[in-house]
């Protein structure tokens, strides 16, 4: 459940993301799921960690999510987990380490368990990362390294990021750390953008999501994140979605045909792949 901080810096935004949590919280325990708390720091302040902070505070108070009774709470390794996402990126963020590090060091003084959420290159310290060594310190305090990599290649560039994964699982290994990528269908800024290409990244009827599922879990990945759920304007969603949505000259960006529930049901594909449960390394066909 993310929880921007920009946005719980109000009470509008603050009373807006409570609702949507209320409803997931009631919903996890009627239909047995559990959630997890994402911090998105973009756009965050420095000083507005202590926003984060109060945040995490009155939530527990509520809900008693690091309660040993809760059972519709993520935990990992005994311990409730926290994702802080948006750390180490080299776009200009007014936050940085001391910032990060307050954060980090207060949840695990609650006991927390916490999955930090970083650039692609976050190892080597390039590209779209910082040039920080401290970068490194920080993910070596977490327990999970969450690499974003949405919208960095397409179905003929994947190569050289699954070997990046590769080195990432080493080195997750090498460090007691568990390690999460980041699996997408495909991706678009159209909606956002009306200049963008309609379809940038193609989906391909879920080849080019499956490439990524074969890459990271034969490369050792135990773990692995889709994105996202929701997100429309970035065509990433794998909620159902007609391919004639009632709008007129639409520009959303459909599922080529497919089922509308296609995406879910290959989600559910490959958490198949991932316990061992298929016999076949090939894309599932219903």
């Amino acid at each position: 459940m993310q929880r921007f901080v920009v946005s719980i810096r109000n009470q509008k935004g603050k009373d807006n993301y409570n609702k949507i949590l209320n409803n997931a919280v009631l919903s996890a325990e009627k239909y047995d799921r559990a959630i997890c708390l994402m911090y998105d720091l973009s756009g965050m302040e420095a000083g507005e960690e202590d926003i984060l902070i109060r945040d995490w505070k009155e939530l527990c108070e509520k809900y008693k999510l690091v309660s040993r009774n809760n059972n519709h709470y993520v935990y990992h390794h005994g311990k409730p987990l926290v994702a802080v996402w948006g750390i180490g990126f080299n776009d200009r963020r007014k936050y940085g380490y001391e910032q990060v590090k307050k954060i980090i060091d207060f949840l695990k003084s609650e006991g927390c368990s916490i999955l930090v959420g970083v650039p692609t290159h976050w190892r080597t310290l390039t590209i779209d990362a910082v040039s920080d060594t401290r970068l490194l310190e920080l993910v070596k305090q977490a327990d999970i390294v969450h690499p974003w990599l949405v919208g960095r290649f397409d179905n003929n560039t994947y190569e050289p990021y699954r070997k990046s994964i590769e080195e990432d699982i080493k080195w997750c290994k090498a460090n007691g750390k568990d390690y999460m990528p980041v699996l997408f269908p495909g991706f678009s800024w159209h909606n956002m953008k009306k200049d963008a290409p309609q379809n940038m990244i193609p989906r391909l009827g879920g080849r080019f999501f499956w490439k990524q599922v074969k890459g990271a879990v034969d490369a050792g990945a135990e773990s692995l994140y889709l994105a996202m759920f929701d997100e429309i304007d970035e065509g990433t969603a794998f909620f159902k979605c007609t391919n004639t949505p009632p709008v007129g000259e639409s520009s959303f960006i459909t599922y080529e045909g497919e089922a509308p529930d296609h995406y879910l049901w290959l989600a559910g594909e490959a958490a198949k792949y991932l316990r061992g449960e298929l016999r076949s390394s090939r894309m599932p066909v219903r």
